[in-house]
């Protein structure tokens, strides 16, 4: 009888042991807007969980009378800064960002923005 709880634990041990590591995907948090010109803004972007991996990728996406997805390229773990230009004075922008990583993207709630005349 022992020796059968004993390879039951053994077996139980092993299997609990190999499983593969589970990922998902970022968590894209809080985007905060600052410096609103006529022709730009800034957008501070917080990133709270890379979900188990790496991020590999990071974009802005711009709505309104310009359209535009802005590859970031210098980014953290942590999250990114992105200055974002050619918009048209006195304009309102609908702004979300997001990050990858090998399991797929997550997204920020969209924010608006309204560029100064």
């Amino acid at each position: 009888m022992l020796t059968i709880v004993s390879l039951a634990m053994i077996l139980f041990l092993n299997c609990s042991c190999n499983k593969e590591p589970q990922f998902s995907s970022p968590v894209v948090g809080n985007v905060i807007i600052s410096n609103i010109t006529p022709f730009s803004a800034t957008l501070s972007i917080s990133i709270t969980s890379n979900g188990g991996a790496e991020i590999t990728s990071a974009n802005v996406e711009v709505n309104g009378p310009s359209l535009a997805t802005i590859k970031i390229e210098n980014f953290s773990q942590t999250g990114f800064t992105a200055t974002i230009t050619s918009l048209n004075a006195n304009s309102s922008y609908t702004m979300k960002a997001s990050a990858a990583n090998l399991t797929g993207k997550g997204y920020s709630a969209e924010v608006k923005l309204t560029t100064t005349k």
